[in-house]
Order: C-alpha cells, then structure tokens, then sequence
C-alpha cells in the first residue's frame, strides 16, 4: 500500500507534464500557421486588389479599392467564353476563388467573404484565409451606394469602357508617372497589350516601341521607387532597378523573351 501512494503523486505529475509537453507543441505549430498566414497574405489593405470568384460556369472580378473606399463587381456575361480574364480583360487579377457552390451575391460581399473564410471546400489561388477575412472587413466599411455592378456581354466599345471605369487604381492615377513600354521579344503585340493593361488600372503610357531581343524583362525608373512601380513590379514579376540616366518617360517597362509566355498580359 505505501509503494501504491508514493506511485500516485509521481504519476500524476508524468500526466501534468505530458498535457504540459502537448499544449507547448500545439501552442508553437499554431503560432507557425499564424506566422505563415500572414507572411503569406497577399491583400494590401492600403491598396487596389482584385479577385477572380469562379462559380460553375458563373465567373465575376470584384475590385477592392481602399484609397476611396469602394468595390467594383464586374459581372462576365455568358457570351464571353475565356480561361484566363487577365488576358481577355487587361488588368491584373491578384487572387482567385473557386467554388461549386454558387454563393457569390455582388450586393452580399461581405458575407460571401466570411463564410469564404471558414469554408475549407472553397480553392484559393494566392489568397489565404487571413486574407478573406480582411476582405470581408474592408467591404463592410463601404456603403452600398459605393459598390459598383456592371456586366460585360462581348460588345468591344461598350466592354473597353466599363473596364476601364471599374479597374482605376487610385495609387497610380495620384503618382501620374509616364510609363514607356519596350517589347524586346520577337512576339508581335506584347507591348500594347500590357500597355492597355497599365491604361485600364490608371497608367499613363506615352510610348509603346521595340528594341533588339532581350533575355530578361525589368522595370527602370528615376527618381523614387513609388507605388506605381512596386505594383507593377510585383503583379508582372518583373525585378525593378533605379537609374540616374534621364529617359522618355518616368518609367521604362522592358518585356525580355522571358515572359512571354507568363499569360498576365
């Protein structure tokens, strides 16, 4: 009976030390998704963001704009059958949700964002849930006379407009930077196409040309590294580098043999 009792505080204390081990572990592999949900988030809360919500066949671009504190939905109509609406609509899309379960309402954003949240059913492309939810959050902030519905049914002259009203970043219509595009690939068309890319969010392009084949594409500018060019650099994934060489314009986009088949423009 007595070896039996002094087993019992020892015992005891094995079990408070295990639970012990088992909460410190949990604690640290939670901290780990934390740290990684927002290293990897890819929302920024100051500026534009636009995600891509695929429903079945139903698909919509939603424009989150913090500087002025609207949202622009555009709707795509059935007409228009494409994979990738980057391309088919010049403008950058930051993020993608796809869901079978037809969810989406444009006059129920935020709600549609929270329950996205939580509903692990739903395919993220460069999204996390972190994210979503700081989505859901900024919509509720803007009243519904500030979100803005439109749908394009392939009517070209009609279509361009309603783009380029719905996709103006504030950032970079505030900067005013002249942007030069430079296509130095053997691919007709690249430069006005992400031309009209950089047009339709609020650049001001002054000059599309081309130049001899290059490798690598990059963006130069003078002067401060600004938002326009951290936007740009980061959507097109192209590496940036200052000069002290006075150009055409403010920024000079060179398009090199190694995006042309990046599908972003």
């Amino acid at each position: 009976m007595t070896h039996t009792k002094k087993d019992k505080p020892e015992n005891f204390r094995l079990a408070i030390l295990f639970i012990a081990v088992v909460l410190f572990f949990a604690f640290v592999s939670f901290s780990f998704k934390i740290f990684f949900l927002v290293k990897e988030s890819t929302f920024d809360p100051n500026n534009n963001f636009n995600v891509e919500i695929v429903e079945g066949g139903e698909r919509d671009v939603v424009s989150f704009s913090p500087k002025d504190k609207t949202i622009s939905v555009l709707q795509i109509g059935p007409k228009i059958n494409t994979q990738n609406l980057s391309l088919f609509l010049s403008i950058p899309i930051d993020a993608k949700i796809s869901t079978d379960d037809n969810s989406f309402d444009p006059n129920h954003i935020t709600s549609f964002f929270i329950k996205s949240t939580f509903a692990f059913h739903k395919n993220f492309v460069q999204l996390t849930s972190l994210d979503s939810l700081r989505l859901a959050l900024f919509a509720r902030t803007v009243s519904g006379s500030f979100v803005k519905i439109e749908t394009i049914n392939g009517q070209e002259t009609e279509d361009l407009k309603i783009i380029s009203q719905s996709f103006k970043d504030p950032g970079i219509e505030e900067e005013g930077l002249s942007i030069e595009v430079v296509n130095a690939t053997d691919t007709f068309g690249l430069g006005s196409r992400l031309a009209a890319l950089i047009s339709n969010i609020g650049g001001s392009v002054i000059l599309v040309s081309t130049k001899d084949v290059q490798k690598k594409s990059e963006i130069i500018y003078q002067n401060d590294e600004g938002y326009t060019v951290k936007r740009l650099s980061k959507y097109l994934e192209f590496p940036k580098a200052k000069t002290n060489k006075r150009g055409v314009a403010d920024v000079t986009i060179i398009i090199g043999e190694d995006k042309v088949e990046g599908g972003k423009f």
